[in-house]
C-alpha cells in the first residue's frame, strides 16, 4: 500500500475528532474503512499494527458512547469485545516488528487501553497485568500509572480483608501521585486520578499512605528448596493472594484467600467452604507439579517409574518420562478447576442448570441452541463486577458448544483443544517443531505439540485459573455484602483452619 503512513495518520485524527464530538456515525465509518484496508493483501505489517490500534480506539469510543449509561451492565457489548480483540491483535503483531520507537509507543498505549477495557469488564487482575506490561516498557508513562492506580483502588474496594485493602491502597496512591505529576496525562484523566487520590486520603491519612513499611522476611529458616519454589511462585504472581498482583515480597507468599463469611439457612453445613478447599488444593498441587517439571526438565537421568519401560522411537523427536507426565497432569487438573467453579456458581447463585451439563463456558446462558444464546437474566441483574470478570474470563476459552459467540483470545481454541486431546485422545510432546507439511507424515493420530509450546500454554492456563479462583471469592463477597441487610438475625459458626 502506498503512503500508508498518511492514511494511518488521517484515520487517527478522524477518530480523535469523532471521539471529542461524540459522533457515532463517523466512528462507525472509520471502523468500516479500517476493515476494508485489512482486505488489501499488500498491506505492510507495520501498517496493520497501527490500524489495529486505531480500530481498538474506535471501538472503545463507540463502547463509551453506546453502552456507558443504562447498558453498562449488559454482558455482550460487541463494541467492548471488538476493542479488546483489536488491541490484542495489535500487541500480537508487534512481536514480529523490528525495534521502532513509534511502534513501541503504540505497544505501550495498546497495553494501557487493553487494561482499561478489562478493568471495565471486571477482569481487574488481567487489567493490572496489562498496565504493568506497559510500565515495563515505558516506566514513566503517566496514563498507565494513573489507570493502574485507579484499578488497584477498585481491586482494594472489592476485598474483604481490610489490611490487604490498605496495602493495595498504598501502592495505588504512589501510582496516582506519579501520574498526576506526569506531563503526558490529559486533563480529563488527570482530574479522575486526582479524585481517586482524594478518595484514598479520605479513607486513610496521607501520612500512612506515604509511610515506608518494613515487612518481615518470611523466608528465614526455610530450606533452600522451599525458598526457590516460593520465589518462583512470587515472581510469576501465582499465589492465591490478591497482594501478589502488586507485591513480590516474602510476606505475600501464602495462598491466603478463601471465601468470606457466608450466611446460610438453618442447619446447612459449610458446603461452599468445602468445595473451595478442593478448588484451592487442586490449584496449588497443579502449580507444584509444574514447578517440579521445570526443576527436572533438563535432567537426563530416568525416574524410577521410567526404568525398564520399553518405548519405541517414532522418529519425530518424542518426549516421554515421568517429568512430562507432571506437566500433562498439571494442565489437566488446572483446566478441570474451571468446571468446578461453574459447579460452585450454579449452586450458590441458584442458576438451576442440570449438573451433568455444567461447564465454565455454558454456565452463564439460558440455553445453548446453535446460533442462539442469552445470558441468564439472573446473572445480569446481580450487578456483581467480579462475577462479570469470571464471565469475560470464560470468553477466553473456546467452546465447541458455543462457537457462535465472540471469542476474545485467539489462542483459546488451542487451550481447549489441548485439554480435550489430553483427556480423550492422544497428545505427543515433541522436542522440535515439525514442518506443517510433514506433520501428517509422522503421526496423523497425534495432537503434536513442542515442549516449549506446552510450557507456554500451561503457564497461561495457570494464570487464568488463579484469576478465576480469586474472582470467585470476590464475587461471593460482593453478593454476601448485598444480602447482609436481608438476613435478619444470624448465629456465627467458628471454623478452624486445617
Amino acid at each position: 500500500m502506498e503512503n500508508w503512513q498518511n492514511i494511518v495518520n488521517s484515520i487517527s485524527i478522524e477518530i480523535n475528532l469523532a471521539s471529542d464530538e461524540k459522533n457515532e456515525e463517523i466512528l462507525q465509518t472509520v471502523v468500516d474503512k479500517i476493515n476494508q484496508l485489512f482486505l488489501d493483501e499488500q498491506l505492510e505489517l507495520q501498517a496493520k499494527v497501527y490500524l489495529y490500534y486505531d480500530l481498538g480506539n474506535a471501538f472503545s469510543a463507540l463502547d463509551s458512547l453506546r453502552n456507558h449509561k443504562d447498558k453498562i451492565w449488559i454482558y455482550n457489548n460487541i463494541e467492548h469485545i471488538n476493542a479488546i480483540k483489536a488491541y490484542r491483535n495489535c500487541i500480537k503483531l508487534h512481536e514480529y516488528c523490528f525495534n521502532n520507537e513509534l511502534l513501541k509507543t503504540i505497544l505501550v498505549q495498546s497495553y494501557t487501553n487493553l487494561g482499561n477495557m478489562f478493568s471495565e469488564s471486571g477482569r481487574i487482575i488481567y487489567a493490572i497485568n496489562s498496565w504493568q506490561k506497559a510500565l515495563g516498557i515505558s516506566p514513566n508513562f503517566g496514563m498507565a500509572q494513573g489507570n493502574l492506580g485507579v484499578g488497584v483502588v477498585e481491586y482494594a474496594k472489592s476485598l474483604y480483608d481490610n489490611n490487604h485493602a490498605f496495602l493495595l491502597s498504598k501502592k495505588a496512591y504512589d501510582n496516582l501521585n506519579k501520574s498526576i505529576e506526569s506531563r503526558d496525562v490529559y486533563a480529563e484523566a488527570k482530574s479522575q486520578f486526582i479524585s481517586y487520590k482524594e478518595l484514598l486520603e479520605s479513607c486513610f491519612s496521607a501520612e500512612s499512605l506515604n509511610a515506608e513499611v518494613e515487612f518481615q522476611n518470611y523466608f528465614e529458616g526455610i530450606s533452600q528448596q522451599e525458598k526457590q519454589y516460593m520465589e518462583w511462585s512470587l515472581k510469576n504472581s501465582l499465589f492465591l493472594n490478591p497482594l501478589n498482583d502488586i507485591y513480590y515480597d516474602t510476606f505475600v507468599a501464602h495462598d491466603i484467600i478463601h471465601l468470606p463469611t457466608i450466611t446460610t439457612s438453618k442447619y446447612e453445613p459449610p458446603k461452599y467452604h468445602g468445595l473451595f478447599n478442593e478448588i484451592k488444593q487442586q490449584y496449588v498441587s497443579a502449580r507444584y507439579m509444574y514447578y517440579l517439571y521445570l526443576q527436572n526438565k533438563d535432567g537426563y537421568e530416568k525416574d524410577l517409574s521410567d526404568k525398564g519401560n520399553l518405548l519405541i522411537d517414532t522418529l519425530d523427536y518424542p518426549l516421554y518420562g515421568y517429568k512430562y507426565e507432571l506437566i500433562r497432569t498439571s494442565y489437566k487438573n488446572l483446566y478441570s478447576i474451571l468446571d468446578k467453579i461453574a459447579f460452585f456458581i450454579n449452586d450458590y447463585f441458584k442458576l438451576t442448570h442440570d449438573e451433568r451439563t455444567i461447564s465454565f463456558n455454558t454456565i452463564w446462558y439460558e440455553q445453548k441452541q446453535k446460533n442462539k444464546a442469552g445470558i441468564k437474566t439472573k446473572i445480569e441483574n446481580l450487578t456483581n463486577n467480579p462475577l462479570r470478570g469470571l464471565y469475560y474470563l470464560s470468553k477466553d476459552f473456546y467452546s465447541y458448544d458455543l462457537e457462535y459467540l465472540a471469542v476474545t483470545d485467539s489462542d483459546s481454541l488451542e487451550l481447549a483443544k489441548l485439554r480435550n486431546c489430553l483427556e480423550h485422545r492422544y497428545v505427543k510432546i515433541i522436542q522440535y517443531k515439525i514442518n506443517p507439511i510433514e506433520k501428517e507424515r509422522y503421526d496423523s493420530l497425534a495432537y503434536q505439540i513442542t515442549i516449549d509450546e506446552f510450557e507456554k500454554k500451561t503457564e497461561k492456563l495457570m494464570s487464568y485459573v488463579r484469576e478465576a479462583i480469586i474472582y470467585l471469592s470476590l464475587a461471593i463477597h460482593v453478593n454476601e455484602e448485598k444480602n447482609s441487610s436481608k438476613n435478619g438475625k444470624t448465629i456465627p459458626i467458628i471454623m478452624e483452619s486445617i
